[in-house]
């Protein structure tokens, strides 16, 4: 009687067994169903929140099995993480290119303004869920405040720099506390009218708040006469 055969290991199971590595395939296929994963609750969370969010939604949307969730990520906490480390790259990606002192070589302070609000305003309205789930997960959570402290002095880092570099144009005053204070009252403009603006009355057509961002900027950083407040 022959004696029956040794059960075969797979090629990545043996491998993974004998060197703790995946191979590159099996390395490239967790990468993207991770990616999947990721995607797909930034994309629920356009239209819930992150407590309302269960992780069978998001593979649903993802298009893996709950057993792929749980390797990839291990739970809803990790993947929101996973989810703050994309959006925060992709924020300083963002101002960086948006903020290049080259862009606004030859634009007066009036102008340079225009054209950040607008373009603050869609950034923010872009991954509106997804802030809206980082913020409030900042504030119960110390490791996400820290993210969260060092990203926003990154930014008003870079905004101010620009700012300043068209301080002629400037109202009478000290330059780094206006650019300081006027960078502080835009985030929590767009705080409050995009990332919360469901809560407020009034205008959310996005080229309407971006010429509100616009006004507040320029009545606060120039001067008066310019700025169109004169008499």
């Amino acid at each position: 009687m022959a004696s029956a055969s040794k059960p075969q290991i797979g090629v990545e199971t043996e491998t993974l067994r004998r060197t703790g590595k995946l191979r590159p395939a099996r390395q490239l296929r967790s990468q993207r169903s991770l990616e999947r994963i990721i995607e797909a609750l930034d994309e629920l969370l356009e239209t819930k929140t992150f407590e309302e969010i269960t992780v069978s939604e998001v593979c649903k949307q993802a298009g893996v099995a709950v057993g792929t969730f749980y390797d990839r990520v291990g739970n809803k906490d990790a993947l929101l993480e996973h989810l703050r480390a994309r959006v925060y790259a992709g924020i300083v990606a963002q101002i960086d290119q948006a903020f290049a002192r080259e862009r606004f070589v030859d634009l007066e302070l009036r102008e340079l303004l225009g054209i950040n609000a607008r373009e603050m305003v869609e950034m923010h309205r872009a991954r509106r869920g997804a802030i809206r789930a980082i913020i409030v997960e900042a504030r119960r959570s110390a490791a996400f405040a820290a993210h969260a402290r060092e990203l926003n002095a990154a930014l008003m880092q870079r905004v101010t720099a620009v700012w300043l570099s068209k301080r002629a144009d400037f109202r009478p005053g000290n330059a780094q506390l206006l650019v300081r204070s006027a960078f502080l009252m835009a985030a929590g403009f767009l705080r409050e009218t995009v990332i919360w603006g469901d809560l407020w009355p009034g205008e959310t057509n996005p080229d309407r708040v971006g010429a509100d961002l616009e006004h507040m900027l320029t009545t606060f950083l120039l001067p008066a006469e310019d700025a169109g407040l004169s008499d």
